[in-house]
C-alpha cells in the first residue's frame, strides 16, 4: 500500500528520519514541468505595453522575453478623424481592431455613450473596451483575428452601417470583407504608427541570442518594418505566428521553422509555446 502523501508513478528515496523525497530524476522532471520554458529566449514583435499579458505568462514559465517595438503610436487628433469617429460610434455595429484603437478612441470621444454595438477583434480588445465603460462588447470566440471578425454571425443579418475604428496599415481584410457583405463601412483612423526600424546594435543583440530562440509575430505591418533583421538569417529561429495566414506569409518570406498558434491572444500564443516545450521540444 502506498504511504499517504506519496504520488502514484513517482519514484522516491527514503530519508534517514523515515520520510521520503522524490528521486533526483523525478525532482528534475517536476522542475521541467513547472518551468517548461526555462532557458528559452522569446522575441515579440510588439511594444512592451501591448504585450504585457503574454510576457507575464512566458516569464512565469521561465522564459526570457525581449520586446522589439516596430513603431510608436501617435493620436490622430484632427477635426476630420474626430467627425469620422463620431459617425462610426453612431453606426449599428462598431469594430475596434486593437486595444490601441480603443485607447485612442477613448481620448477623442465618450465611448460609454456610443450607440453602436461594440466588437473587439479579440478578447483583449474587448477587455479594454470594458475598462473604458463600454457595456458587453463582443468578440470572436475562436479566432482572434480579421478572419474571426468576419465570421461573426452579426454580419449575416440585414446590412446596415458599421463603424471601423482602426489605424492606417492595420487589419486590411475587415473593411473589404464587410463591404462584400453589403455593409456600409464608416472608417475612423484614430491613431498612426510611426515606424521604428532596428538599429545595428539591436540587430547584433538579437543575432547573439542563443538557442532555443523563438520569434512571435502577430502583425504583418510589424514584420514589414523589422522582419528583414530575421529573414536575412533565419537559421536557428523558431517562429510562432498568430494565424495560419501569418504563418504562410512568413514562409513566403523565407523563414524556415514556422508554427501557427490557434490565435493571436496571449493565451493562444502562450499555449502554443508550452505545447512545443512539453510535447515536441525546442530542438
Amino acid at each position: 500500500m502506498r504511504e499517504a502523501g506519496l504520488k502514484e508513478g513517482v519514484s522516491y528515496v527514503k530519508r534517514s528520519d523515515g520520510g521520503h523525497l522524490p528521486s533526483p530524476a523525478a525532482a528534475s522532471r517536476d522542475v521541467v514541468i513547472a518551468a517548461p520554458l526555462r532557458g528559452v529566449h522569446v522575441v515579440c514583435l510588439r511594444p512592451a505595453a501591448d504585450n504585457r499579458a503574454l510576457a507575464t505568462r512566458l516569464r512565469r514559465d521561465g522564459a526570457s522575453v525581449r520586446h522589439v517595438a516596430p513603431w510608436r503610436i501617435e493620436l490622430s487628433n484632427d477635426p476630420d478623424q474626430r467627425a469620422r469617429l463620431r459617425a462610426a460610434l453612431d453606426a449599428a455595429q462598431c469594430v475596434f481592431t486593437s486595444p490601441n484603437a480603443v485607447r485612442a478612441a477613448a481620448r477623442l470621444a465618450d465611448l460609454p455613450t456610443m450607440r453602436a454595438r461594440a466588437w473587439g477583434v479579440g478578447a483583449g480588445t474587448a477587455a479594454v473596451l470594458r475598462q473604458h465603460g463600454v457595456r458587453a462588447p463582443g468578440h470572436p470566440e475562436v479566432q482572434a483575428n480579421s478572419e474571426g471578425v468576419l465570421e461573426l454571425d452579426v454580419w449575416s443579418g440585414r446590412p446596415d452601417r458599421v463603424g471601423l475604428v482602426t489605424a492606417p496599415g492595420g487589419r486590411d481584410l475587415i473593411e473589404p470583407g464587410l463591404r462584400a457583405r453589403g455593409w456600409r463601412v464608416l472608417r475612423a483612423d484614430v491613431y498612426r504608427r510611426h515606424a521604428l526600424p532596428l538599429g545595428e546594435a539591436e540587430r547584433g543583440r538579437l543575432r547573439a541570442l542563443p538557442s532555443p530562440r523563438w520569434l512571435v509575430v502577430t502583425s504583418a505591418e510589424a514584420w514589414r518594418i523589422v522582419g528583414d533583421a530575421f529573414a536575412v538569417a533565419p537559421a536557428g529561429w523558431q517562429v510562432l505566428a498568430g494565424s495560419a495566414r501569418m504563418a504562410a506569409m512568413l514562409r513566403e518570406e523565407g523563414m524556415q521553422a514556422v508554427h501557427a498558434a490557434d490565435g493571436a491572444s496571449p493565451a493562444d500564443l502562450h499555449e502554443a509555446l508550452r505545447h512545443h516545450a512539453l510535447h515536441t521540444g525546442f530542438r
